[in-house]
């Protein structure tokens, strides 16, 4: 009868632990089974937030190199504050070069950040209708940052006056 006894309780732990190992398979795959719908829209979502951070870690390069970029382009084409005789002489040039008269210089400084000065120079030249076309078609190619504002023509007997708005932005 012991035998029979030892018997019982051996078989009542297979059975027990069968009955655990199938309900941890069931709880485990009720757990890790997913639809191929659900794994792909998993997937896209883990697409989509790859694709942002890419595009997020582009704009940090971006704004890591922004001194040397800005540093680059004041280089380029902002004119140095000390290197405003060169800059006016550089205009002077071109009005020679074009045959132009000029008249009546005025200047206009506004401080647009520490070290960055916008000028404004108001100026007159006379000259023939083409003479002034060549004169803003090299103000136009200028080496440096300028930008004309206004523009404006008068006939003066046989040539003409032009009254001429530019910027130009003065650096530190």
């Amino acid at each position: 009868m012991p035998r029979t006894k030892w018997f019982i309780y051996i078989a009542l732990g297979f059975l027990a632990l069968g009955a655990v190992f199938l309900l941890s398979t069931l709880v485990f795959a009720s757990r890790s089974s997913a639809s191929p719908q659900t794994l792909n829209d998993h997937i896209g979502q883990l697409k989509s937030q790859e694709a942002r951070l890419l595009a997020d870690e582009a704009l940090c390069r971006q704004w890591r190199d922004i001194d040397k970029a800005y540093a680059a382009f004041k280089a380029a084409y902002i004119t140095p504050t000390v290197g405003f005789p060169i800059f006016r002489n550089d205009l002077e040039a071109i009005f020679t070069a074009n045959g132009l008269r000029t008249s009546r210089y005025s200047f206009q400084t506004n401080r647009i950040a520490a070290s960055l000065t916008k000028m404004t120079i108001r100026f007159s030249v006379k000259g023939e209708y083409s003479q002034l076309k060549r004169m803003l078609y090299s103000l136009e190619n200028f080496p440096r940052l300028i930008t004309l504002n206004q523009v404006s023509l008068h006939a003066a007997g046989e040539e003409t006056l032009a009254t001429v708005s530019l910027e130009v932005y003065l650096g530190e």
